[in-house]
């Protein structure tokens, strides 16, 4: 492991935090999240690492693998994907 890299990794101890702090949730689609499968989800940074985002609870989620995926590979998609799970949610 790169030093230089050692804080972009979301630690297990903070992804099981964020998780119980989210109720087990995806925080994109609210999918229900098994706590107790760590591989079945990620914890991802909210403001980009690259863009200068900290490893810290506050600017850290939990995304079920799906919604991760579509975040890192297609960002463009995510945001409307997110919008729509938003209004979804509050509506």
């Amino acid at each position: 492991l790169n030093p230089k890299h050692a804080f972009r990794i979301i630690l297990l101890f903070l992804k099981n935090v964020v998780t119980l702090l989210e109720n087990n949730q995806c925080a994109c689609c609210h999918d229900n999240l098994d706590p107790d499968n760590t591989a079945s989800y990620e914890g991802d940074h909210i403001e980009l690492y690259s863009d200068g985002g900290k490893t810290t609870i506050d600017n850290c989620e939990i995304l079920c693998l799906e919604c991760h995926h579509i975040k890192t590979q297609q960002p463009e998609s995510y945001k409307k994907m997110r919008k729509l799970f938003t209004k979804t949610t509050i509506s």
